[in-house]
């Protein structure tokens, strides 16, 4: 989850959220909900790699700065959603290798964001949702050592 810029370490970047410092104590970019703002929220960003003008603070690294979206005097909205399932999947090289059938996989993405007017020119709104689903059965091998094995002794079944 790091970015690293002009070669400063990951932690020495600048996150801002409408000009306020918007970092963790791990220096990542957190949102509301303790997790990184979504991008139906995002009306702008920009990113600094040098010469940066006196309005921002001194960072190392990048300054990453993102300006939300806002209510305006009209209703206004967005909306998307993506759906990625097995069906269009071709079988994983390892399933095919142990002739094991393809595995179920769901993945959903969606959300949205409105925003408009409570009071003409004074209140504005502004609401933003984006959600994520997967199911998924992936299979998996485990080989483990018999006992004798781990102890370091031949083993018997193989004997003269």
């Amino acid at each position: 989850d790091k970015i690293t810029v002009a070669g400063a370490r990951g932690t020495q970047n600048l996150f801002l959220l409408d000009g306020v410092n918007n970092a963790d104590l791990s220096n990542n970019p957190q949102g509301a909900s303790g997790s990184y703002t979504g991008a139906e929220t995002v009306k702008e960003f920009q990113i600094i790699t040098n010469n940066y003008s006196a309005e921002y603070q001194s960072a190392a690294g990048a300054i990453i700065s993102a300006i939300t979206k806002s209510g305006t005097n009209k209703l206004h909205g967005s909306g998307f959603g993506t759906l990625r399932n097995d069906n269009l999947d071709a079988n994983s090289w390892a399933n095919n290798r142990r002739n094991v059938g393809k595995r179920e996989f769901k993945r959903t993405q969606f959300g949205g964001s409105v925003g408009g007017a409570i009071i003409k020119d004074k209140t504005f709104f502004f609401g933003s949702y984006e959600g994520f689903r997967e199911r998924n059965t992936d299979t998996d091998e485990v080989i483990t050592w018999t006992d004798e094995t781990r102890l370091g002794l031949p083993n018997q079944q193989d004997g003269p």
